[in-house]
């Protein structure tokens, strides 16, 4: 493991290394985090449930921009892992059965009020680039769309989330204010800021059923759908629930949301300069140190970090390379490529 990269500098020819507001974001938490996903490219066997959700929620919505049917997406991810959903059935639950819900109720909350896709080179949604931000460094990434709203433009961020994000939360998301000045940088201008396009990843409830063979209607925090099917499935009379399924359709404001955050221009070209600042010190320590994995910061943040049974078991002098063996795979599909520039 620690296979290390190319310097910056080899045999005379300056090589380009590939930054990313991911790449800062993990950088800044912990340097052998950032070693183990972008260095050694290590993936853990098992995807966690919120960046499986939220994975296919983007590839979804992509989908039905580009004018195909969302729901194939779904019905191949299904098809695809299958047998990982039904092993692994405490960690997903029903994921697609959940996606299905959500993202139908999705649709039809906000039909008479769609978000206006503002086309950029040919493509409506998922816009990859690669921008040039010094000399030996260029950002990498995509952006989930650009949208026409209240009469503005708008950068487009579709997220993913059990409970919606405040506004202490949405300040500290430093890949907006990156992400609009790489559009100005491709000659978007005139963004008012960003609309933060909101779903909750939380399963929906599913109503229980009474020992009298009615239908509970406790408050539950859950989807008209989801109950409308369990009348079904129970050969129920869904007249008899119409004002339970009511309170399912006013609480649809809580699975949807969309908020608009303005910008200054001041505040996007100080925070792009910490981005850069970040980037060249990732690029120079492994032009120094290509060989040497960066040092850990341990900190409550590795109760949730993904690469934490590496660290634990280096520490506790436990048998690393089983854990690597059992726990995780290489997957340089995303790899940080360094190719040539001209000599």
């Amino acid at each position: 493991m620690g296979r290390g990269r190319i310097p910056l500098t080899m045999e005379g020819i300056t090589m380009t290394f590939f930054t990313s507001q991911s790449k800062v974001n993990t950088w800044l938490d912990c340097r052998r985090k950032y070693h183990y996903r972008n260095v050694d490219h290590l993936k853990p066997t098992k995807k966690a449930r919120p960046l499986m959700f939220g994975g296919v929620v983007h590839d979804m919505i992509d989908a039905k921009a580009a004018g195909k049917d969302e729901f194939k997406v779904l019905e191949t991810v299904a098809d695809q892992n299958r047998k990982l959903f039904k092993e692994e059935e405490e960690m997903y639950g029903r994921i697609t059965e959940d996606l299905a819900y959500i993202m139908r109720a999705y649709n039809d909350f906000w039909k008479k009020d769609p978000i206006v896709l503002v086309p950029f080179k040919k493509r409506k949604a998922e816009h990859p680039f690669e921008v040039e931000i010094t000399s030996e460094i260029t950002a990498k990434g995509k952006i989930d769309g650009i949208a026409k709203m209240k009469t503005f433009k708008w950068l487009l961020e579709h997220k993913t989330h059990k409970e919606f994000p405040d506004d202490n939360h949405r300040w500290r998301n430093l890949q907006s204010a990156v992400y609009i000045r790489i559009l100005q940088m491709l000659g978007v201008e005139d963004l008012q800021g960003t609309l933060w396009n909101y779903i909750r990843s939380k399963p929906p409830t599913r109503p229980q059923m009474l020992k009298a063979g009615s239908l509970s209607t406790k408050s539950i925090d859950t989807l008209p759908q989801v109950v409308i099917d369990t009348i079904d499935q129970n050969d129920l009379n869904p007249d008899d629930y119409a004002d339970f399924i009511k309170v399912q359709r006013d609480n649809l404001p809580s699975w949807f949301q969309r908020v608009y955050s303005t910008v200054k221009p001041k505040v996007v070209k100080a925070l792009f300069a910490d981005f850069v600042t970040v980037s060249r010190e990732m690029a120079d320590y492994y032009d120094k140190n290509p060989n040497t994995p960066p040092p850990r910061t341990v900190a409550r943040h590795c109760s949730w970090c993904p690469f934490e049974p590496l660290c634990r078991a280096e520490y506790q002098g436990n048998d690393v390379d089983y854990i690597l063996e059992h726990e995780f795979v290489v997957d340089e599909s995303d790899y940080q490529r360094e190719v040539p520039d001209a000599a």
